[in-house]
């Protein structure tokens, strides 16, 4: 298995309940909060990790690049986590 793969996998171990809330959340309060905030929390998530150059929006689409170097997109949906690298 690549470095990257274990590095995703590694995450999604730990921080998918996480990542599901806060897509889930966002769906409700996104009319009251700040969707900054939610920014904050996710890139600290991927930090934490060893992610770099991340971004999302507010579809909870991330992009972001590897220990090695490499793009990774994530889209966290309702039917579950799509990961292309």
């Amino acid at each position: 298995m690549s470095r990257t793969k274990k590095q995703i996998n590694s995450l999604f171990d730990d921080k998918s309940d996480t990542l599901y809330y806060l897509k889930d959340r966002w769906e409700d309060e996104k009319e009251y909060e700040d969707f900054e905030d939610y920014i904050d929390v996710i890139k600290k998530i991927f930090v934490d990790y060893h992610f770099k150059d991340i971004r999302v929006n507010k579809r909870f689409n991330i992009k972001c690049k590897s220990l090695e170097n490499d793009d990774v997109e994530i889209s966290i949906t309702k039917k579950g986590i799509k990961v292309w690298s």
